[in-house]
């Protein structure tokens, strides 16, 4: 049986188009159970815009913190109003913050640095790695932290 050239270019461009797409979707969109965070922080007169994928059930933590609110240099997510027993508190899970430098030693499995300019520097970093409340542990599993560190990008 012979085919068309028409019928196989066809084809090349669906199947093509279809591996951009659900390549581009599978870069650009979180997976199920996570969702986008845009925040932005600023510091001497320098704006950074940021955006990464969190867990569904996190929210931002710091309402005056961030470009254009009282606190300029840092903002904080994770579990905004969690009951926990009697108490309602928030839990912080991962904190961005600008420096005008950055420490000779830290701990490379909950902070990454970023070099914005000569002398600014972003912090990204998982806090709260091993919180136990009422036995209940409310942490970033390791894998959980890749996976924001990898989604982690500068607007």
């Amino acid at each position: 049986m012979k085919v068309s050239k028409f019928l196989l270019g066809t084809s090349i461009v669906i199947i093509l188009g279809a591996i951009i797409f659900f390549g581009y979707r599978w870069i650009t969109f979180p997976k199920n159970g996570w969702k986008v965070f845009n925040g932005c922080v600023s510091q001497n007169g320098t704006e950074v815009n940021y955006r990464f994928y969190g867990l569904d059930e996190w929210g931002l933590l710091t309402e005056d913190m961030g470009c254009g609110k009282k606190y300029t240099g840092v903002e904080s997510f994770g579990l905004k109003d969690k009951k926990i027993g009697n108490e309602i508190n928030d839990i912080d899970q991962i904190a961005i913050a600008l420096y005008e430098s950055m420490p000779g030693s830290y701990d490379e499995n909950a902070v990454i640095y970023i070099e914005i300019n000569d002398d600014l520097y972003m912090e990204f970093m998982r806090i709260n790695a091993d919180d136990t409340i009422n036995g209940t542990e409310y942490k970033i599993s390791d894998s959980e932290w890749e996976y924001v560190k990898n989604s982690f990008k500068i607007k």
